[in-house]
């Protein structure tokens, strides 16, 4: 149902509804300018606005409008004030939007994020009414449809995910029951995973915790569930949902491979790479590049460096050989393209995880090229302007590793405390003392109980014959700081 959805949504017919679409569609010309022009021109009144929501929706849903559909939802009459304009009546007594991006675009000029919509009780009104009077219609189909369109429509944020949540409370959970339970646990489960999307986790969990509520028996609201708390950092919890949806559904390749991740993160590695290997029996196909990137990524914190590799140039093997469009042809078109959008992601991170593994084997010129590699795909990427900079420092390139350390705090100057530190110290041994003491100043500033940094500073402003420097040396030992302890590590 979502992949015919948002099929149509991206369908770009030019010929439907206003001859006009053809400069919008192929030309990209006046798009914004004729949709707050239109919005101006017919859509003020709030009859008009509900009469153009409720045709959009039931249009993107290919539910075919007809003259007792929008009668039934009390709108017949606004529809032919509206035909000729943006709503168009066929010779068969079909009605049609004036053209499915024209509406996209209309979605967002209302509640888009550059606009006010979302927050006036006048768009939020609107969008309940349209649904209200589609709910009126007593049919579960039609009702579902459309609010799977303006689901999809939030997906895709021509909507925000708030505001589908907030219109679908408020409406259909407080009438008789139109949609079956399950219906309504499947489209909370559907709100959970957007919000997820958004790294939302609280409102994640919130909406999960709804959808197993209609339904006990949803093993996907106890996946969405779990993934929520597993990034919340509540990782038993976490376990213990993907065991209720394993129980409900002991197929689900999803939740083994969800509660694998979890088993890693909470130290369980060995748990965690039997649930990567029950999540691979099922299903060999769509999960493998994520599932290989995982295993690898559980080897690596077991310090099985080799093994680690091994899953990693598996995930490079797909990604750059004639195996991903294959892969891809497996997934409906909302999978497709998140994966899509993901593999640059995964690309970078799994050059970045393989050069860490080969730099802890000691390989640290074959490391320093997965590592660039990472970086050719995203240059903004701290962790692996990070590892850089520590395989340039094994390799005794202190002038490269301070260039490397500059490029993450380019991007994150105030959270990298440590990597202050290590500049600082990579100028202390370059006899850069002046350099070295601002950067020990940065880190100061921002916590000034670091005993050891007060230490390296007193150092650095010996060597520069400042006064001051014994004040920063009694400054760490009175933090504590002990001279002995350095030298052991």
């Amino acid at each position: 149902m979502m992949a015919k959805l948002t099929r149509s949504l991206r369908k770009s017919t030019i010929t439907q509804g206003d001859p006009m679409m053809v400069k919008f569609t192929v030309l990209g010309q006046g798009l914004e300018k004729d949709i707050e022009e239109m919005n101006y021109r017919y859509l003020r009144s709030q009859q008009e606005m509900k009469t153009m929501l409720i045709c959009s929706l039931l249009d993107f849903s290919d539910i075919l409008i007809t003259d007792r559909i929008l009668e039934q939802s009390g709108v017949l009459e606004s529809a032919y004030h509206l035909n000729g304009s943006i709503l168009y009546r066929n010779t068969e007594g079909i009605w049609k939007t004036k053209h499915p991006r024209w509406v996209q675009g209309l979605f967002s000029f209302l509640y888009g994020n550059n606009t006010g919509m979302i927050l006036s009780n006048r768009g939020k009104q609107d969008l309940k009414d349209s649904l209200d009077a589609i709910f009126e219609m007593r049919n579960e189909t039609v009702t579902y449809s459309a609010i799977m369109t303006l689901y999809d429509m939030a997906h895709q944020k021509f909507v925000p995910i708030e505001l589908f949540q907030v219109v679908f409370n408020e409406s259909i959970l407080h009438k008789p029951m139109i949609l079956s339970k399950e219906k309504v646990s499947s489209i909370f489960v559907l709100v959970s995973e957007a919000y997820f999307i958004f790294t939302e986790y609280q409102s994640a969990l919130d909406s999960s915790n709804e959808a197993v509520k209609w339904n006990l028996h949803n093993a996907e609201a106890y996946n969405k569930k779990g993934l929520a708390l597993n990034s919340l950092k509540r990782e038993d919890e976490a376990i213990e949902c993907f065991d209720k949806a394993l129980d409900i559904d002991p197929g689900s390749a999803s939740a083994w491979m969800h509660k694998g991740n979890a088993l890693d993160f909470s130290g369980r590695h060995k748990e965690a790479l039997m649930c990567y290997d029950k999540a691979l029996e099922i299903d060999p196909h769509y999960l493998s590049l994520l599932i290989s990137i995982n295993r690898g990524d559980c080897f690596y914190s077991m310090r099985k460096y080799k093994p680690a590799i091994v899953c990693f140039d598996k995930v490079l093997n797909i990604i750059n050989s004639e195996k991903l469009p294959n892969l891809l042809q497996l997934l409906d078109l909302n999978e497709r393209e998140r994966l899509l959008y993901q593999i640059p992601s995964y690309t970078s991170r799994t050059y970045r995880l393989k050069g860490m593994c080969l730099s802890e084997l000691g390989k640290l010129e074959e490391a320093m090229r997965c590592i660039d590699k990472a970086l050719e795909i995203d240059p903004n990427d701290t962790l692996t302007w990070y590892e850089k900079g520590n395989a340039l420092l094994e390799l005794g390139k202190y002038e490269s590793a301070i260039n490397a350390y500059q490029e993450l705090l380019n991007i994150y100057p105030d959270g990298w405390l440590e990597v202050w530190v290590r500049k600082g110290g990579l100028h202390a041994l370059l006899d850069n003392n002046k350099e070295a003491v601002e950067c020990y100043d940065h880190v100061l500033k921002i916590d000034s109980n670091l005993a050891e940094v007060w230490f390296f500073k007193g150092q650095a402003l010996i060597k520069l014959g400042r006064s001051d420097a014994q004040y920063c040396l009694d400054k760490a030992k009175k933090l504590g700081f002990n001279v002995s302890s350095l030298k052991k590590n």
